[in-house]
């Protein structure tokens, strides 16, 4: 079994690959806006690197949000295209699960994991992972909230770390000092694949026509209308 997966929910744009007799592999550039242009490049140089043709994947596993709009309708519409020009399955897969899974795994020393990733005028997309004996688990499903409402305090035994793309915020904000990392050093596509694989195995697939991104915020087009009427132009 050989999963791809994809991650293009940050700056990150990441691929990577997960299978039963296979090592995972990442390849990722640093730069939200370049997805579109080097996605294929990306996953061409992780295939020819593994020794696998585009034949030999089982299922194709992206990244579902929340995020970036735009980083989420590239992901999920390259992963579309590949499933069905192979005849592959699609499954979707929890960004913040992916980033959980990608921590856990680096960084040994924490229990849980507390996500917080601007959102925006205001906002703040957060979640709650424990580790478990088995991997991890969602402690808090992935919801909007303001950075005043976060709990900082943690419901698990050990220690807490913070995963967040306003490293400085969340640490001014914060009643005690906290463990922070930056969200961006785990957005990794072998993460998206190893949960993928888990999530093929029970059938867990996604409906190749009807998926879409989990954007959990309305989705603002601007235009010189819409920027006017914000700054008072008209």
């Amino acid at each position: 079994m050989n999963i791809l997966g994809i991650e293009t929910s940050s700056i990150v744009c990441s691929v990577g690959l997960a299978g039963e007799h296979l090592r995972s592999q990442e390849r990722n550039i640093v730069d939200s806006h370049i997805h579109s242009e080097k996605i294929l490049t990306l996953i061409a140089e992780l295939l020819k690197r593994a020794h696998i043709d585009m034949a030999g994947l089982d299922a194709i596993a992206v990244s579902s949000g929340p995020g970036s709009f735009t980083g989420l309708r590239i992901g999920l519409s390259t992963a579309k295209g590949f499933c069905y020009a192979l005849d592959k399955p699609l499954v979707c897969v929890p960004t913040f699960e992916a980033i959980a899974k990608a921590a856990a795994l680096s960084e040994p020393a924490y229990s849980q994991f507390n996500i917080a990733v601007d959102a925006k005028q205001g906002d703040f997309y957060v979640a709650s992972f424990v580790r478990t004996a088995s991997g991890i688990q969602e402690l808090t499903h992935t919801h909007t909230r303001r950075l005043d409402g976060l709990d900082w305090f943690g419901r698990s035994n050990g220690p807490i770390l913070w995963i967040t793309d306003r490293v400085g915020d969340i640490q001014n904000l914060s009643p005690t000092p906290l463990e922070v990392r930056t969200f961006s050093d785990y957005c990794r596509g072998d993460s998206v694949a190893e949960i993928g694989m888990t999530k093929y195995r029970t059938n867990a697939f996604a409906d190749l026509q009807l998926a879409e991104p989990m954007y959990l915020k309305e989705f603002l087009v601007k235009t010189a209308t819409t920027e006017g009427v914000r700054h008072g132009l008209v």
